[in-house]
């Protein structure tokens, strides 16, 4: 009998598992990144050139930037949000978030490879229809009006939250929300942030990175 009783106390133990709510002190597991699907990621993947940065976009989230050591620096929990990729090995790049919170924007930072897109590919989803609108706005056209087209590119490196019909952008005092309507994203809402951003739309002519707004720094190709 008792025999009995200590194999079905071991069976239990083995079915349990802590639940991290109950336990302060454990962290449940971070949710797996979902990314974009784009039927051309490889064609639209940046290339670095020359040593130059090349502009690029998040096609993932949840993402964890990292430092050079390993040491997690921030999880971007939007999708889109612009970086200026530095170096590119196998499995990592190596970035400056520009699209990220100020605290952030100097960093080196790595990322897995194979998360970034550095144009708008084919298909139609939400960052693909927001890159063809920023590509509007770099080239002075577009809803919004061309004196603030370098505050609506801003808006868009910030970054959106994606649900299946939706895609929300927020950034300086502005939003934007694409709607899914037909076969393509439609602009729903458009408020202009009133925030002035650090720097322009257009990627500088000597092939990449942004160019800065008037009286910003340049950023360091590192």
């Amino acid at each position: 009998m008792l025999r009995l009783v200590a194999l079905t106390l071991l069976a239990a133990a083995a079915c349990w598992a802590p639940d991290p709510l109950d336990h302060p002190n454990l962290s449940a597991p971070a949710a797996p990144p979902v990314t974009i699907p784009s039927p051309d990621a490889a064609e639209s993947a940046p290339v670095v050139s020359d040593g130059r940065p090349a502009l690029a976009w998040t096609r993932a989230a949840p993402l964890t930037l990292v430092r050079a050591g390993g040491a997690p620096a921030v999880t971007l929990d939007r999708y889109g949000v612009r970086v200026n990729v530095l170096q590119q090995q196998a499995h990592r790049v190596r970035v400056r978030c520009e699209g990220c919170d100020p605290a952030h924007q100097a960093e080196d930072l790595w990322l897995q490879a194979g998360q970034l897109s550095a144009g708008p590919a084919a298909g139609a989803d939400p960052l693909s229809a927001a890159l063809r609108l920023r590509a509007q706005w770099a080239a002075g056209e577009g809803p919004g009006g061309a004196g603030a087209a370098d505050a609506l590119c801003a808006l868009l490196d910030a970054g959106f939250a994606w649900t299946t019909d939706e895609a929300r952008f927020a950034w300086g005092g502005g939003s934007l929300l694409l709607q899914f309507e037909g076969a393509d994203w439609q602009i729903g809402e458009l408020t202009p942030p009133a925030e002035a951003p650090s720097h322009r739309c257009a990627v500088s002519p000597s092939g990449g990175g942004v160019a800065p707004a008037a009286g910003a720094a340049a950023p360091e190709s590192g």
